[in-house]
This record gives C-alpha cells, sequence and structure tokens, in this order.
C-alpha cells in the first residue's frame, strides 16, 4: 500500500511538473492515480484492521454497544469508499480500452476525440462509481462483512 500510494503521488508529480505531459489522454492516466491512491489509502489500512472482532464479542454494556456501532459504521464507509475507488478504477481502464481502441482500430473516429470527449468519458466513470457505490447506502442490496470477516463490502450471501 506505501508503494502504490509513494508511486502514484509521483506519477501526479510528474505531470504537475511536465506541462507538456498534461494532455487529454493521459488525463485518464491521471485519474487512474487517484483511483490507486484512494484504495491504496483506504482499502489496505482497513483490511489489516482487526475492528470486525468486536462484532463477535458479546455486548457486557453501553460503551461496548457504542463501539460496536462505531465499527459498522466505519465499515458501511469503508465499504462505501472501496467500491467507489475499485468501480471508478473499472471504469477508467475501459476508457482506456477505448481509447486504444479507436486510436488503433478506428483512427478516423480516433482523430476526432476531443479534450471534451476525454472529460466526459472520464466523468461517466466517475459517475458510474458513485451510482454503484451508492446504491447499498439507499438500500438497493447492502453493505456487510465479506466472507472471511476481515473487511467489509457489497453483501453477496443476500441474493434477494
Amino acid at each position: 500500500g506505501v508503494i502504490s500510494i509513494f508511486s502514484n503521488i509521483v506519477v501526479l508529480g510528474i505531470f504537475v511538473k511536465y506541462k507538456e505531459l498534461r494532455t487529454a489522454t493521459n488525463a485518464i492516466i491521471i485519474n487512474l492515480a487517484f483511483t490507486d491512491i484512494g484504495v491504496s489509502g483506504i482499502g489496505y489500512p482497513i483490511a489489516f484492521d482487526s475492528v470486525h472482532k468486536f462484532v463477535l464479542v458479546p455486548l457486557k454494556d453501553f460503551s461496548e454497544r457504542i463501539l460496536l456501532f462505531v465499527c459498522l459504521f466505519s465499515f458501511q464507509i469503508y465499504a462505501a469508499l472501496n467500491i467507489f475507488f475499485g468501480m471508478a478504477s473499472i471504469g477508467l481502464l475501459t476508457v482506456v480500452a477505448v481509447d486504444r481502441y479507436l486510436t488503433i482500430c478506428r483512427p478516423d473516429i480516433g482523430r476526432r476525440m476531443t479534450t471534451r470527449s476525454y472529460a466526459t468519458l472520464i466523468l461517466a466513470a466517475w459517475i458510474n462509481a458513485v451510482f454503484w457505490a451508492s446504491m447499498p447506502t439507499v438500500g438497493w442490496a447492502s453493505y456487510a462483512p465479506d466472507p472471511t470477516g476481515a473487511t467489509c463490502t457489497v453483501n453477496w450471501r443476500k441474493n434477494d
């Protein structure tokens, strides 16, 4: 996780330093660096956290109930952010694939791609990620501990 965060910060620093690299196509890479930092900064630390063990402890007093609530609430936030950054990354990789396809296989269309076209595709990837990450928080599916109990993700066991 530390190596990933550091490497992506270096990538962003290179884009800040060299203006000639700031092209419409490279905007996809810049956005991918942000999603990688999000996954590394949020996903990895919580995955190694053992807060989930509190769920298995019998509740003895009010303070333990508060701790359980905070634990479950933080897992919900963790799951939503992890799904958000993961879906954004998948969406942006799809944009890269579309860009490469149009550039290599359909150069007649690829040459007509503008900064606005790339911005629209990138924005669509982020909006798609917001949509899917927010659905369990508004009642369509739910977030729950994963089968190992180590992290929280979409409740895949519940198929209603």
